[in-house]
């Protein structure tokens, strides 16, 4: 057996976020992980193995249901921590712990600066009013081809940002890096439904938080994205 050694800080809570996730999709086993590693079992392969067939593995995961917006305690996406705090409002919670919160961070690391800043907060202000609650899910949480694998004959997922969000979030992250064609969102679709209003603003409302997320870590053009979508929602 190969495998694969990552160093990481947050190598505790990377495990348990994968091997919670591992109890509704395939994910790879944790083989060791201490304070400042996580070693895992090697997956040898890139890509989806079936669209069709990994689309409705995850909209069935889906449709579990939890008590709250958030989780047990607060996970990471990619290496950035990221809070959790009990919520019963959809829109609340994403508006303050993760669009606000992480548009927070950027400023103090000089990755935006005040202006933007600004208007990124009229925006969390207006949040609420477009993403209404539907009932809180499992979510991988950062769903791009870099985080979909295959061993040669199932897709694997691997690097959750593990919480309990709408499971519009998730399929809303594929899109910003076209992770999956046409059939995987037809076929999820098929279970979960996604009716033109997600396609038209809540897609942009929830990949707000994932652009923020690259602004922090890269910067540059991600920028222009954000500010695309302010614009979009009448904040210029």
């Amino acid at each position: 057996m190969e495998y694969f050694y990552k160093k990481t800080i947050h190598g505790k809570i990377e495990a348990s976020m994968l091997e919670y996730l591992g109890g509704f999709m395939l994910c790879p086993k944790v083989m060791d992980v201490d304070s400042q590693s996580i070693t895992l079992e090697k997956v040898p392969y890139h890509g989806v193995y079936d669209e069709t067939e990994f689309a409705e593995a995850l909209a069935k995961m889906h449709q579990n249901r939890f008590g709250f917006y958030g989780y047990e305690y607060d996970t990471t996406i990619g290496p950035f921590v990221q809070p959790n705090p009990k919520e019963r409002s959809w829109g609340e919670f994403f508006a303050k712990h993760r669009v606000m919160y992480m548009a927070k961070k950027c400023l103090e690391e000089h990755r935006i600066d005040a202006r933007l800043y600004e208007k990124i907060a009229k925006f969390g202000e207006k949040i609420p009013n477009y993403l209404p609650s539907s009932y809180p899910t499992i979510l991988h949480g950062d769903l791009w081809g870099g985080n979909v694998m295959n061993d040669g004959t199932q897709t694997v997922l691997i690097d959750p940002a593990l919480y309990y969000g709408s499971y519009e979030y998730d399929i809303a992250f594929s899109t910003l890096f076209n992770t999956f064609s046409k059939r995987f969102y037809d076929a999820y679709g098929s279970i979960n439904p996604l009716d033109d209003d997600f396609w038209q603003v809540r897609v942009d409302v929830l990949n707000s938080y994932a652009l923020l997320v690259h602004i922090r870590a890269f910067g540059g053009g991600y920028v222009d994205q954000l500010e695309s979508t302010l614009k979009k929602f009448g904040i210029n």
